[in-house]
């Protein structure tokens, strides 16, 4: 049975990758969003956190940690 409570373990995750994700960790934090993971660098090439939308889904998002514009990335 639902109980209507959040864990803090999403069931799944959407990846929203952006060009620049500082400016969306900073206003994440200053609207008081539910961190599930913070902004770090990851073992496999990407800078990225991930708050949790009301129903509990994870919102991770994302940009290349130091690879260029993520909108050139991979097209030439």
């Amino acid at each position: 049975a639902h109980t209507g409570e959040v864990d803090d373990t999403p069931r799944t995750n959407l990846r929203i990758t952006v060009a620049e994700v500082e400016p969306l960790w900073l206003r994440a934090q200053a609207l008081g969003a539910r961190i599930l993971e913070p902004l770090s660098d990851k073992p496999y090439g990407d800078r990225d956190f991930m708050i949790a939308d009301p129903d509990g889904f994870g919102l991770r998002f994302g940009s290349p940690a130091g690879r260029g514009d993520v909108r050139t990335r991979g097209l030439g």
